[in-house]
Protein backbone atom coordinates (compact mmCIF):
# COMPACT_ATOMS: atom_id res chain seq x y z
CA UNK A 1 0.00 0.00 0.00
CA UNK A 2 1.35 3.55 -1.30
CA UNK A 3 0.47 6.64 0.68
CA UNK A 4 -0.46 9.34 -2.32
CA UNK A 5 1.22 12.91 -2.30
CA UNK A 6 -1.63 15.43 -2.30
CA UNK A 7 -1.76 19.37 -3.02
CA UNK A 8 -3.03 21.08 -0.14
CA UNK A 9 -6.64 22.12 -2.27
CA UNK A 10 -6.92 18.51 -3.07
CA UNK A 11 -6.09 17.45 0.02
CA UNK A 12 -8.76 19.32 2.08
CA UNK A 13 -11.67 18.15 -0.09
CA UNK A 14 -10.26 14.69 0.80
CA UNK A 15 -10.49 15.88 4.86
CA UNK A 16 -13.58 17.11 4.02
CA UNK A 17 -15.04 13.84 2.04
CA UNK A 18 -13.84 11.90 4.86
CA UNK A 19 -15.15 14.10 7.90
CA UNK A 20 -11.46 15.36 9.08
CA UNK A 21 -12.12 18.79 8.28
CA UNK A 22 -13.23 21.61 10.75
CA UNK A 23 -16.75 22.86 11.30
CA UNK A 24 -15.19 26.44 9.45
CA UNK A 25 -13.60 24.47 6.32
CA UNK A 26 -16.45 22.54 6.23
CA UNK A 27 -18.72 25.20 5.91
CA UNK A 28 -16.59 27.04 3.23
CA UNK A 29 -16.33 23.86 1.30
CA UNK A 30 -20.28 23.15 1.27
CA UNK A 31 -20.82 27.16 0.01
CA UNK A 32 -18.34 26.60 -2.78
CA UNK A 33 -20.01 22.91 -3.52
CA UNK A 34 -22.87 25.35 -4.36
CA UNK A 35 -21.88 27.94 -6.04
CA UNK A 36 -18.86 27.22 -8.13
CA UNK A 37 -19.55 24.00 -11.09
CA UNK A 38 -15.90 23.34 -11.25
CA UNK A 39 -15.24 22.75 -7.31
CA UNK A 40 -18.15 20.86 -7.44
CA UNK A 41 -17.06 18.35 -10.07
CA UNK A 42 -13.56 18.60 -8.54
CA UNK A 43 -15.58 16.83 -5.21
CA UNK A 44 -17.31 14.35 -7.50
CA UNK A 45 -13.68 13.12 -8.84
CA UNK A 46 -12.32 13.26 -5.88
CA UNK A 47 -14.90 11.03 -4.53
CA UNK A 48 -14.27 8.72 -7.41
CA UNK A 49 -10.70 8.63 -6.55
CA UNK A 50 -11.46 7.32 -2.94
CA UNK A 51 -13.56 4.78 -3.79
CA UNK A 52 -10.87 3.38 -6.57
CA UNK A 53 -8.08 4.16 -3.37
CA UNK A 54 -10.04 2.25 -1.46
CA UNK A 55 -10.54 -0.80 -3.77
CA UNK A 56 -7.07 -0.77 -4.82
CA UNK A 57 -6.04 -0.89 -1.35
CA UNK A 58 -3.79 2.35 -1.82
CA UNK A 59 -5.69 4.57 1.03
CA UNK A 60 -3.37 4.56 4.51
CA UNK A 61 -4.94 3.23 7.53
CA UNK A 62 -6.15 6.44 9.00
CA UNK A 63 -7.76 7.33 5.67
CA UNK A 64 -9.21 3.95 5.10
CA UNK A 65 -10.75 4.01 8.42
CA UNK A 66 -12.48 7.28 8.28
CA UNK A 67 -13.70 6.13 4.70
CA UNK A 68 -15.57 3.16 5.92
CA UNK A 69 -16.65 4.89 9.07
CA UNK A 70 -17.57 8.49 7.66
CA UNK A 71 -17.68 8.33 3.78
CA UNK A 72 -19.97 5.34 3.02
CA UNK A 73 -22.35 6.73 5.73
CA UNK A 74 -24.04 8.22 2.44
CA UNK A 75 -26.34 5.73 0.62
CA UNK A 76 -25.20 7.27 -3.09
CA UNK A 77 -22.02 6.61 -2.49
CA UNK A 78 -22.06 3.13 -1.11
CA UNK A 79 -24.08 2.74 -4.26
CA UNK A 80 -20.94 4.29 -6.21
CA UNK A 81 -18.36 1.95 -4.29
CA UNK A 82 -20.97 -1.14 -5.57
CA UNK A 83 -21.07 -0.32 -9.28
CA UNK A 84 -17.11 0.51 -9.04
CA UNK A 85 -16.48 -2.66 -7.69
CA UNK A 86 -18.14 -4.38 -10.23
CA UNK A 87 -16.53 -2.84 -12.81
CA UNK A 88 -13.54 -3.72 -11.77
CA UNK A 89 -14.59 -7.14 -10.89
CA UNK A 90 -15.67 -7.63 -14.64
CA UNK A 91 -12.51 -5.67 -16.25
CA UNK A 92 -10.48 -8.20 -14.00
CA UNK A 93 -12.27 -11.04 -15.62
CA UNK A 94 -12.07 -10.09 -18.98
CA UNK A 95 -8.47 -9.64 -18.07
CA UNK A 96 -7.55 -12.73 -17.23
CA UNK A 97 -9.42 -14.46 -19.62
CA UNK A 98 -7.94 -12.67 -22.35
CA UNK A 99 -5.61 -14.77 -24.87
CA UNK A 100 -2.12 -13.12 -26.18
CA UNK A 101 -1.71 -12.54 -29.80
CA UNK A 102 2.33 -13.64 -29.29
CA UNK A 103 3.55 -16.73 -28.02
CA UNK A 104 5.64 -15.42 -25.40
CA UNK A 105 4.05 -16.00 -21.67
CA UNK A 106 4.70 -14.49 -18.58
CA UNK A 107 7.13 -15.20 -16.12
CA UNK A 108 6.03 -17.02 -12.63
CA UNK A 109 7.57 -14.08 -11.06
CA UNK A 110 5.70 -11.63 -13.14
CA UNK A 111 2.28 -13.59 -11.99
CA UNK A 112 3.39 -13.93 -8.57
CA UNK A 113 3.95 -10.42 -8.01
CA UNK A 114 0.71 -8.86 -9.24
CA UNK A 115 -1.10 -6.79 -6.23
CA UNK A 116 -4.90 -5.92 -7.78
CA UNK A 117 -6.29 -5.18 -10.94
CA UNK A 118 -3.77 -2.45 -11.72
CA UNK A 119 -0.84 -3.62 -11.45
CA UNK A 120 -1.98 -6.91 -13.74
CA UNK A 121 -3.96 -4.24 -15.98
CA UNK A 122 -0.19 -2.99 -16.43
CA UNK A 123 1.30 -5.85 -17.18
CA UNK A 124 -0.47 -6.73 -19.71
CA UNK A 125 0.23 -3.23 -21.51
CA UNK A 126 2.82 -5.02 -24.16
CA UNK A 127 0.34 -7.99 -24.46
CA UNK A 128 -2.55 -7.69 -26.30
CA UNK A 129 -6.58 -8.88 -26.01
CA UNK A 130 -8.36 -9.72 -28.87
CA UNK A 131 -9.96 -6.77 -30.34
CA UNK A 132 -13.43 -8.41 -29.58
CA UNK A 133 -12.63 -8.59 -25.90
CA UNK A 134 -11.33 -4.81 -26.13
CA UNK A 135 -14.54 -3.86 -27.89
CA UNK A 136 -16.68 -5.11 -25.48
CA UNK A 137 -14.54 -3.29 -22.20
CA UNK A 138 -14.67 0.21 -24.25
CA UNK A 139 -18.29 -0.40 -24.93
CA UNK A 140 -18.58 -1.18 -21.12
CA UNK A 141 -16.63 1.81 -20.46
CA UNK A 142 -18.76 4.29 -22.34
CA UNK A 143 -22.23 2.80 -21.14
CA UNK A 144 -21.12 3.38 -17.29
CA UNK A 145 -19.35 7.04 -17.90
CA UNK A 146 -22.69 7.96 -19.67
CA UNK A 147 -24.72 6.50 -16.87
CA UNK A 148 -22.73 7.99 -14.52
CA UNK A 149 -22.36 11.67 -16.02
CA UNK A 150 -26.65 11.21 -16.71
CA UNK A 151 -26.67 10.64 -12.53
CA UNK A 152 -24.37 13.55 -11.90
CA UNK A 153 -26.80 15.22 -14.04
CA UNK A 154 -29.41 14.27 -12.12
CA UNK A 155 -28.57 15.22 -9.19
CA UNK A 156 -27.49 18.72 -10.04
CA UNK A 157 -30.49 19.64 -10.87
CA UNK A 158 -32.35 18.09 -7.77
CA UNK A 159 -29.68 20.11 -5.41
CA UNK A 160 -30.98 23.45 -7.60
CA UNK A 161 -34.30 22.23 -7.32
CA UNK A 162 -34.12 21.75 -3.31
CA UNK A 163 -31.88 25.22 -3.01
CA UNK A 164 -35.05 26.64 -5.23
CA UNK A 165 -37.48 25.20 -2.37
CA UNK A 166 -35.42 25.94 0.29
CA UNK A 167 -35.08 29.50 -0.75
CA UNK A 168 -38.82 29.50 -1.15
CA UNK A 169 -39.26 28.35 2.42
CA UNK A 170 -37.54 30.90 3.58
CA UNK A 171 -39.72 33.40 2.11
CA UNK A 172 -43.06 32.31 3.12
CA UNK A 173 -41.30 31.60 7.02
CA UNK A 174 -40.28 35.28 6.91
CA UNK A 175 -44.08 36.63 5.70
CA UNK A 176 -45.52 34.21 8.42
CA UNK A 177 -43.32 35.93 10.68
CA UNK A 178 -44.51 39.32 9.52
CA UNK A 179 -48.26 38.16 9.57
CA UNK A 180 -47.92 36.98 13.23
CA UNK A 181 -46.25 40.37 14.54
CA UNK A 182 -49.23 42.40 13.06
CA UNK A 183 -52.11 40.09 14.41
CA UNK A 184 -50.47 40.32 17.71
CA UNK A 185 -50.29 43.84 17.28
CA UNK A 186 -53.76 43.85 16.29
CA UNK A 187 -54.58 41.83 19.23
CA UNK A 188 -52.61 44.09 22.07
CA UNK A 189 -54.58 47.17 20.42
CA UNK A 190 -57.62 45.17 20.86
CA UNK A 191 -56.87 44.39 24.15
CA UNK A 192 -56.19 48.07 25.14
CA UNK A 193 -59.53 48.85 23.26
CA UNK A 194 -61.18 46.57 25.40
CA UNK A 195 -60.03 47.73 28.53
CA UNK A 196 -60.64 50.77 27.67
CA UNK A 197 -63.79 50.23 27.04
CA UNK A 198 -64.27 48.29 29.99
CA UNK A 199 -63.15 51.16 32.36
CA UNK A 200 -65.17 53.67 31.20
CA UNK A 201 -68.48 51.82 31.93
CA UNK A 202 -67.24 50.73 34.57
CA UNK A 203 -67.29 54.47 35.44
CA UNK A 204 -69.77 55.14 34.26
CA UNK A 205 -71.67 52.43 36.19
CA UNK A 206 -70.16 54.01 39.00
CA UNK A 207 -71.51 57.55 38.20
CA UNK A 208 -74.78 56.07 37.65
CA UNK A 209 -75.27 54.23 40.54
CA UNK A 210 -73.89 57.37 43.25
CA UNK A 211 -76.44 59.34 41.27
CA UNK A 212 -78.70 56.47 42.16
CA UNK A 213 -78.41 55.98 45.53
CA UNK A 214 -77.71 60.01 46.13
CA UNK A 215 -80.84 60.84 47.89
CA UNK A 216 -82.97 63.87 46.98
CA UNK A 217 -81.83 66.86 48.87
CA UNK A 218 -84.57 68.72 51.32
CA UNK A 219 -84.33 72.16 50.41
CA UNK A 220 -83.58 74.80 53.28
CA UNK A 221 -85.96 77.29 52.04
CA UNK A 222 -89.23 77.20 50.34
CA UNK A 223 -89.91 80.55 48.50
CA UNK A 224 -93.01 80.75 46.31
CA UNK A 225 -93.32 83.85 43.30
CA UNK A 226 -97.02 84.43 44.33
CA UNK A 227 -95.17 86.98 47.14
CA UNK A 228 -93.76 89.70 45.43
CA UNK A 229 -90.58 90.26 47.13
CA UNK A 230 -87.80 93.36 46.76
CA UNK A 231 -84.21 94.22 47.82
CA UNK A 232 -85.35 95.67 50.63
CA UNK A 233 -87.55 92.18 52.23
CA UNK A 234 -85.26 89.48 51.00
CA UNK A 235 -85.10 86.00 52.20
CA UNK A 236 -82.21 85.22 54.28
CA UNK A 237 -80.09 82.07 53.58
CA UNK A 238 -77.57 80.66 55.50
CA UNK A 239 -74.35 79.80 53.90
CA UNK A 240 -73.84 76.08 54.75
CA UNK A 241 -69.60 75.70 55.79
CA UNK A 242 -69.18 72.43 54.46
CA UNK A 243 -72.04 72.13 51.93
CA UNK A 244 -71.31 72.00 47.84
CA UNK A 245 -74.72 72.91 47.37
CA UNK A 246 -77.61 74.62 48.41
CA UNK A 247 -80.87 73.17 48.39
CA UNK A 248 -84.24 75.62 47.39
CA UNK A 249 -87.50 74.57 46.70
CA UNK A 250 -89.65 78.15 44.81
CA UNK A 251 -93.03 77.17 44.48
CA UNK A 252 -94.49 78.48 41.29
CA UNK A 253 -98.41 79.93 40.08
CA UNK A 254 -100.93 77.21 40.28
CA UNK A 255 -101.79 78.16 36.31
CA UNK A 256 -98.40 77.06 35.58
CA UNK A 257 -98.06 74.00 33.31
CA UNK A 258 -96.91 70.89 35.08
CA UNK A 259 -93.18 69.40 33.77
CA UNK A 260 -92.64 73.01 32.64
CA UNK A 261 -89.11 73.89 31.77
CA UNK A 262 -87.65 76.95 33.50
CA UNK A 263 -84.42 78.74 32.96
CA UNK A 264 -82.87 80.21 36.25
CA UNK A 265 -80.43 82.85 36.45
CA UNK A 266 -78.77 84.07 40.01
CA UNK A 267 -76.77 86.92 40.10
CA UNK A 268 -75.25 89.40 42.87
CA UNK A 269 -76.68 93.16 42.89
CA UNK A 270 -73.51 94.60 42.69
CA UNK A 271 -72.16 96.09 39.44
CA UNK A 272 -69.92 93.64 37.01
CA UNK A 273 -71.23 90.41 38.58
CA UNK A 274 -70.79 87.10 37.61
CA UNK A 275 -74.25 85.55 36.85
CA UNK A 276 -75.03 82.05 37.22
CA UNK A 277 -77.54 80.19 34.72
CA UNK A 278 -79.14 76.67 34.17
CA UNK A 279 -82.24 74.92 33.75
CA UNK A 280 -84.72 72.91 36.03
CA UNK A 281 -88.20 71.40 35.41
CA UNK A 282 -90.93 71.89 37.40
CA UNK A 283 -92.40 68.95 39.52
CA UNK A 284 -95.69 69.25 41.74
CA UNK A 285 -96.18 72.68 40.99
CA UNK A 286 -92.62 73.91 42.39
CA UNK A 287 -89.07 74.02 41.05
CA UNK A 288 -86.17 72.12 42.77
CA UNK A 289 -82.87 73.98 42.65
CA UNK A 290 -79.56 73.17 43.80
CA UNK A 291 -77.46 76.08 43.54
CA UNK A 292 -73.87 75.73 44.11
CA UNK A 293 -72.18 76.99 46.72
CA UNK A 294 -68.69 77.52 45.32
CA UNK A 295 -68.01 81.46 44.64
CA UNK A 296 -71.05 82.74 46.71
CA UNK A 297 -70.49 85.24 48.81
CA UNK A 298 -72.06 86.50 51.32
CA UNK A 299 -74.20 89.46 49.80
CA UNK A 300 -77.57 90.13 48.39
CA UNK A 301 -78.35 88.33 45.12
CA UNK A 302 -81.08 88.02 42.64
CA UNK A 303 -82.91 85.28 41.16
CA UNK A 304 -85.18 84.88 38.09
CA UNK A 305 -87.24 82.49 36.70
CA UNK A 306 -88.27 81.97 32.83
CA UNK A 307 -90.48 79.39 31.87
CA UNK A 308 -88.92 77.95 27.92
CA UNK A 309 -92.65 78.34 26.11
CA UNK A 310 -90.63 77.22 22.90
CA UNK A 311 -87.64 77.26 20.72
CA UNK A 312 -88.36 80.24 18.30
CA UNK A 313 -90.47 82.54 20.81
CA UNK A 314 -88.93 84.47 24.10
CA UNK A 315 -89.09 82.97 27.40
CA UNK A 316 -92.16 83.65 29.56
CA UNK A 317 -90.90 85.66 33.16
CA UNK A 318 -91.93 83.63 35.90
CA UNK A 319 -90.70 86.18 38.80
CA UNK A 320 -87.93 87.11 40.79
CA UNK A 321 -86.64 86.59 44.25
CA UNK A 322 -83.67 88.58 46.09
CA UNK A 323 -82.29 86.33 48.52
CA UNK A 324 -79.59 87.84 50.71
CA UNK A 325 -76.63 84.90 51.59
CA UNK A 326 -74.92 85.04 54.52
CA UNK A 327 -72.93 82.88 56.95
CA UNK A 328 -73.73 81.58 60.21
Amino acid sequence: MTVKARAKENQSIVDYLLGLSSDIEQSQIETRYFRDQSFYEDVLLHEDELICDYLSNELPLNERRRFEQHFLQSPHRRKKLQSTRKLMAYLADQVGEGQFITTSKRSPQATASSDGWFDYLSGLLVPKFSFGRMLAATALLLVCGFGLTTYIAGLRQNLRQSEGERLALQQQEQELRGTTLRQQAEAAAKRDEAASLSELVASGANSLSASMERPTPTPAIKLTLATARSANSPADIKLPRAAQTIPLAVALDGQAPEASRYVIKLRATEMNSPTWQWEATAQNGQVLLDIPAAGIAPGLYSLTLARVVSATQTNEFAGEIFLRMSRP
